[in-house]
């Protein structure tokens, strides 16, 4: 109500007070004619009595009495004035003390409507669009975009406020306590402003939210908190920090030459967390999930700093799809420290690594060449997928099933669910691969082979320039057309699927487990050895005189005397 009696009108050369009373003199000057004075006689149930100075006395209803709040505030021998509302031959029959007062009370709305000078009303109901007030006894209404700032509309009924007309049209009377605090605010911040510094501490009052910051009344100007200045912590909505009429104290951070702008910090009240943070890589905390993300979780963890827990740090053992399936908001977990970047104010976070690795575990008692028993989970084109333990799970790429290179998987090769046994041929920690094999419980084939042997073989497939053979472990070997027969023989002419050969074997391809075999050289071979044999039965014994000498020959003769 100070405020109230401190407000001026646009004319600061007028006071109200003689505002009013002009306004006095120009309705009594108009109306005066039909107002008398009169005495109260009596105060009924129902009635009033009054006596205006005629021979008779008259009766008013005691409800034209009565004020706002239904009480009677006079008494016996008061004077008032009434309205004339009747006036015959003989004299004055009806007159109205509420009229008057109404009449009264409309020019002095006009006159403060004029001059822009404040009324207080009463808030009596709600209306479509917004809400009928009292203004002393008259009737006008407040748009609901026009009510008082910091309150709820639910809680406007029976309140009172300051307020000024917007329009008074055929009896209707506009009012506005949004313009009232408006005109209150501008001199508010006239001296506001002479007081407002950098790192100055105030209180102010919520009174816009938006997604990107908040609004906040000072007392006469407005100054913005942005949404990363509200918390040390990352705030995702500033309605998870602040409400609307919250009342707030901030810190002053900037303001522009004139102070029409002003930013507000609600962080800095409070010291810097990462300037001396007390976590370390290694630690196991307590934290409350803030918000979540189709690739992780943000968890408070204390002391106003905040984690990342990433989707792939959740399980060892099971592939999360959805973080929700694992972690709701508001959830209080236990995580560990993974990471601590200082300068980008980050720290990774870690569910899983709350317990041993099931990886680390396996290494730790199984190496290379072990043997090992699991079941199969999925059969695919490359290979088979096999669980050897809960949340190991190893590849048995089709090249590691056998030996043979022409062997495909086939349907009826693995089932799924059914247990194998594999050996372990390699393990990857650090991306958690391992790798098995069914052939390497076999001595590999290859291996037995050995340049310039001879070999048996069954033909698979005559070709022009090379002839395609297997072995008797399935092997495949290749006989070129220069290594097969005469160089300008027909090849699929002479030799036929299925028929059996024996070649040389003149070259090992390790890499790519290649056999090179060769006819040709091994019938030369066998050509030299027949030519040998029959040498060596014809010849004819004719030993030199050296040769009879010699301990060798000796033994020859005793062999041919015997």
């Amino acid at each position: 109500m100070d405020d109230y009696k401190n407000f001026k009108s646009d004319d600061e050369e007028i006071s109200m007070e003689e505002l009013l009373k002009k306004n006095e003199n120009k309705f009594f000057s108009d109306t005066g004619k039909d107002i008398v004075k009169a005495i109260i006689v009596e105060v009924g149930h129902d009635d009033v009595t009054i006596d205006i100075g005629s021979k008779s006395e008259l009766y008013i209803d005691i409800t034209e009495f009565l004020d706002e709040n239904n009480d009677l505030n006079i008494r016996v021998g008061d004077e008032v004035e009434v309205f004339v509302e009747h006036r015959s031959s003989i004299g004055i029959s009806k007159v109205s003390y509420k009229k008057l007062k109404l009449m009264k009370t409309f020019e002095d709305l006009k006159t403060r409507f004029e001059y822009k000078l404040p009324v207080n009303c009463k808030v009596v109901s709600e209306n479509k669009g917004g809400f009928v007030v009292s203004i002393s006894g008259i009737e006008g209404f407040m748009p609901i975009s026009q009510i008082p700032f910091g309150i709820k509309k639910e809680d406007l009924k029976n309140k009172n406020f300051d307020v000024l007309i917007l329009d008074i049209r055929d009896n209707n009377i506009i009012v506005s306590a949004k313009e009232y605090e408006n005109k209150i605010k501008e001199k508010k911040a006239v001296e506001l402003k002479k007081k407002l510094e950098i790192g100055q501490k105030i209180k102010g009052k919520v009174k816009n939210i938006k997604d990107y910051g908040v609004f906040v009344d000072l007392g006469g100007l407005d100054g913005f908190l942005h949404i990363s200045d509200m918390s040390w912590i990352k705030v995702r909505n500033p309605k998870d920090i602040l409400s609307l009429y919250d009342e707030v104290e901030v810190i002053i951070t900037d303001m522009d030459e004139n102070k029409e702008k002003i930013s507000l910090s609600l962080k800095n009240l409070q010291k810097d967390p990462w300037s001396n943070i007390k976590f370390k890589i290694g630690d196991i905390v307590e934290g409350k999930v803030l918000k979540i993300i189709k690739i992780g979780a943000f968890i408070d963890i204390g002391n106003n700093i905040e984690g990342f827990l990433h989707i792939s740090d959740l399980s060892w053992i099971d592939k999360i799809h959805k973080v929700n399936d694992v972690l709701k908001e508001n959830d209080i977990v236990k995580v560990k420290i993974l990471n601590i970047d200082k300068t980008a104010r980050r720290i990774s976070l870690g569910l899983k690594q709350i317990e041993e690795s099931p990886w680390e575990k396996f290494v730790s008692v199984h190496k290379k060449g072990d043997r090992v028993f699991g079941k199969v989970t999925s059969i695919l084109d490359f290979g088979v997928f096999v669980e050897i333990e809960k949340g190991i799970n190893g590849l048995l790429h089709i090249n590691d099933i056998s030996w043979d290179k022409t062997e495909k998987i086939t349907p009826d090769m693995f089932k799924k669910g059914e247990e194998i046994e594999a050996v372990i041929i390699a393990v990857n920690l650090k991306d958690r691969k391992l790798s098995l094999g069914l052939k390497q419980k076999n001595v590999d084939p290859f291996l037995k082979y050995k340049l310039k042997k001879n070999y048996d073989a069954k033909i698979e497939l005559v070709e022009k320039d090379k002839i395609i053979v297997k072995l008797v472990d399935n092997l495949i070997g290749t006989i070129p057309r220069k290594f097969a027969a005469e160089t300008n023989i027909d090849l699929q002419s002479k030799f036929k699927i299925g028929d059996d050969v024996t070649a040389k074997l003149v070259k090992i391809d390790i890499k790519n487990r290649e056999l090179v075999f060769s006819i040709k050289d091994y019938l030369k071979e066998q050509e030299r050895l027949d030519v040998k044999k029959y040498m060596e039965q014809e010849k004819p014994f004719n030993p030199t005189f050296a040769e009879l000498l010699s301990d060798k020959m000796k033994d020859k003769l005793k062999d041919l005397k015997n």
